[in-house]
């Protein structure tokens, strides 16, 4: 468990946009330490992904007017009716866009483009089965149709049917062997399938055939990261940096990796030049905080800390660190009203209620302490230290049969921590 608040997780779920293309002898304080601002290559906040076609081209807004003009006009033009499908996809207008695609295909049942429209408004209509369906026609008329075959397998990844994804995706490949963004979609369904071998090798070819394509630059660091192969992902990021200099997500990994590599200096460095992107970043301010308390600069933590409170009141993390760091420093009635702070932002925060219970030991509130173990237990009854800690509760209060009570249950989760408890039950 860590301190970092989770900046993004390792599936990607992009946006996707369809178009064409604690006695102190035997109780030993372990903090809990949670929520460290780490990625992993889950879900990225602003490195969505490509949120364009294949073919590279968005449906630009449409001038309705003309398109309804031109409809007027020639009634049984299908063209003029696909034009008006577009204009009203391009306005928002779906369930009318609907109605004028389906007019065109009606007029002309072999046009493949009018199927991929079909499909795209299906997608903004949030019906995936005709999405899919739309696609498939047009593939059916025209099998060698890239931006079908690459939508279908937008569809698949978001329905997570990745092993469907990847093999639309390589047919896409074959269509369109020099277009970057199928490897990458490649990349992402491997990822989801903890593939990273695989995944590697799809975004390195997606950077070959595009040599400044920070998306997948980024999210092979990502993967890097994750297999913990730290110089790799540097490297991958700081070519995000180079091609990209105000990139926030690349610049805040850095400081994950070197945080991970213990170069807290560089960390430090890699998170302010992160603020210089974005000032009012909490989650860089927060990792600022831990930065240097990790070398020992509690008082700068601390500034760091409320300067995540500044800028977000409601951050129960920042308010979990400053009880860990005031319970460091022996500041228990602080560190105590930190922990309930947390708690009162977030209710069900288990690391949380699980430090209250260390600092009650030591402010000598048994039956708070006791509260606070069984509020972990509650929350995840599977919590080792918590059911030892709980335990150790009960002796003091010479509430052994409790105490053995416990003993069992932590039997069942680690052995060793549940031989050392009935060691000390009397």
């Amino acid at each position: 468990m860590k301190r970092y608040f989770i900046l993004c997780t390792l599936l990607l779920t992009f946006t996707q946009c369809h178009f064409f293309i604690s006695n102190d002898a035997t109780q030993t304080q372990e903090h809990s330490i949670e929520n460290k601002v780490t990625e992993s290559i889950d879900e990225s906040q602003n490195n969505s992904g490509p949120s364009k076609t294949l073919s590279g081209s968005i449906a630009k807004k449409q001038n309705l007017d003309q398109a309804l003009n031109a409809v007027t006009q020639n009634p049984q033009s299908a063209t003029a009716h696909y034009n008006l499908a577009r204009a009203y996809e391009s306005h928002k207008k779906y369930e009318d866009a609907l109605k004028s695609i389906q007019k065109a295909i009606a007029l002309q049942p072999n046009y493949h483009q009018s199927y991929l429209e079909k499909g795209i408004i299906y997608y903004h209509l949030k019906d995936s089965e005709n999405e899919m369906k739309s696609y498939r026609e047009a593939l059916k008329i025209k099998p060698d149709y890239g931006d079908a075959h690459y939508n279908l397998g937008l569809s698949l990844y978001d329905l997570k049917r990745y092993d469907d994804a990847i093999a639309v995706f390589q047919q896409a490949s074959v269509v369109f062997p020099n277009n970057h963004k199928i490897p990458y979609q490649l990349a992402l369904c491997f990822i989801a399938k903890k593939q990273y071998d695989k995944a590697i090798q799809a975004l390195q070819t997606s950077t070959q055939i595009k040599p400044d394509y920070t998306y997948a630059w980024y999210k092979l660091g990502l993967v890097y990261e994750e297999l913990k192969k730290y110089e790799q992902a540097l490297a991958a990021q700081k070519k995000v940096l180079s091609i990209e200099p105000k990139h926030f997500d690349a610049q805040f990994s850095l400081g994950i990796l070197y945080d991970a590599m213990r170069q807290y200096p560089l960390a430090i460095q890699a998170y302010q030049k992160t603020l210089e992107i974005n000032p009012k970043s909490k989650e860089a301010v927060m990792n600022l905080g831990l930065m240097h308390e990790y070398t020992n600069q509690f008082v700068k933590a601390q500034e760091y800390y409320k300067k995540a409170i500044e800028l977000d009141p409601n951050y129960e993390l920042a308010y979990y660190n400053l009880g860990i760091i005031h319970y460091n420093l022996k500041q228990y009635d602080k560190a105590y009203d930190y922990h309930k702070k947390a708690l009162q932002i977030k209710p069900d925060y288990t690391n949380a209620y699980y430090e209250l219970g260390l600092t009650c030991y030591k402010l000598k509130k048994p039956q708070e302490e006791i509260d606070a173990y069984k509020n972990v237990l509650r929350l995840n009854p599977k919590h080792v230290k918590a059911h030892y800690y709980l335990g150790l509760a009960y002796i003091d209060l010479k509430k052994l049969d409790l105490a053995r009570k416990q003993y069992n249950e932590l039997l069942k989760y680690d052995a060793n921590q549940a031989k050392k408890l009935l060691s000390i039950i009397p």
